[in-house]
C-alpha cells in the first residue's frame, strides 16, 4: 500500500513540474513573441527620407521594410535625382534584430538608383528604425541678375555659360553682356574665383565659351548698378517640419 502511494505521490509530482516547465516555456514564448511585435523605444525611431524624393517624410515602422517600399511611399524620385541612394543608420542592427535581419555592420551604406528600381535585392535592404534615407540629386548652377527667369539649372551634361543664360529666357534690356561674373568654388577648398565672360565676344567666336562647373554662380550685372539681383532673396532657411507616417 505505501509502494502504491509512493508511485502516485512521484506521478503527481512528475505531472506537476511537467505543467511548470509548460507553462514557463509559454511564456518565455509569449515575452519572445511580444518583443517581437513591440521592439523597446529605441526601435521605434522613424525613418527619415529626403533628398530628391516627391513627398519627404518620416516613418514609424512596426514591421519589416524594404528601401524601394518607402520610396514608393513618398512618390518616388523627382526629375532631378541623381544615380545614388544613401543611408545613414543611427541605431545598431543588432538592436533590432527582428525588424532588421542580417543587417549591415556599416555606418553607412550607398546604394545605386537604378538597382533599386529595378527591385534588385541586394539594393534593398531592410531598413533600420533611425535610419536617414537620401535620394542624391543632379549637381546645378545658378544664373542670376538681369535675365528673364533667374534659376538653377541641374547638369545633365556639359553647359556653357551662353547655353545656360539662353536657359532662363535670356538678358533683359538693361544687362551689361560684356561683364558677366562667374563665380566658382574650388573643390575641396572655400575659395572662391571669378571669372568675367563678355557674352558677345563669344558670340562673335572671339572668345571661349566657358564650360559651367557644379555649383557655379553666373550673375549678369545691370548697366546702371553693374550688380545683379541675389538668387534666393526671400526663401525660408528653416526647413518644415516632415510629416510622420506609419508603415503596420
Amino acid at each position: 500500500m505505501k509502494n502504491r502511494i509512493a508511485s502516485l505521490l512521484v506521478f503527481l509530482l512528475a505531472g506537476l513540474l511537467l505543467t511548470t516547465a509548460q507553462i514557463t516555456r509559454a511564456q518565455q514564448s509569449s515575452n519572445e513573441s511580444s518583443r517581437t511585435q513591440l521592439p523597446d523605444e529605441s526601435c521605434k525611431e522613424p525613418v527619415i527620407v529626403k533628398g530628391a524624393v516627391r513627398a519627404p517624410s518620416r516613418f514609424e515602422m512596426r514591421r519589416r521594410v524594404r528601401l524601394i517600399e518607402v520610396l514608393a511611399l513618398v512618390g518616388g524620385v523627382t526629375e532631378n535625382a541623381g544615380q545614388t541612394v544613401k543611408i545613414t543608420h543611427s541605431i545598431p542592427a543588432s538592436a533590432c534584430g527582428n525588424l532588421v535581419p542580417n543587417g549591415s555592420s556599416e555606418t553607412t551604406e550607398t546604394y545605386n538608383l537604378a538597382d533599386v528600381s529595378r527591385g534588385d535585392e541586394r539594393a534593398n535592404p531592410y531598413l533600420r528604425p533611425g535610419d536617414a534615407i537620401e535620394v542624391s540629386s543632379l549637381d546645378a548652377v545658378y544664373v542670376v541678375g538681369q535675365v528673364v527667369k533667374p534659376q538653377g539649372i541641374y547638369l545633365r551634361g556639359p553647359l556653357t555659360v551662353t547655353q545656360a543664360v539662353a536657359m532662363t529666357g535670356g538678358v533683359l534690356a538693361d544687362a551689361r553682356t560684356d561683364r558677366v561674373r562667374i563665380s566658382q568654388l574650388g573643390v575641396g577648398s572655400n575659395t572662391v574665383t571669378r571669372i568675367i565672360v563678355d557674352l558677345k565676344a563669344i558670340k562673335k567666336h572671339r572668345a571661349e565659351d566657358v564650360v559651367l562647373q557644379p555649383y557655379d554662380i553666373v550673375e549678369v550685372p545691370s548697366k546702371k548698378y553693374g550688380g545683379g539681383r541675389l538668387l534666393g532673396r526671400g526663401m525660408k532657411t528653416q526647413p518644415p517640419q516632415l510629416p510622420l507616417r506609419i508603415i503596420e
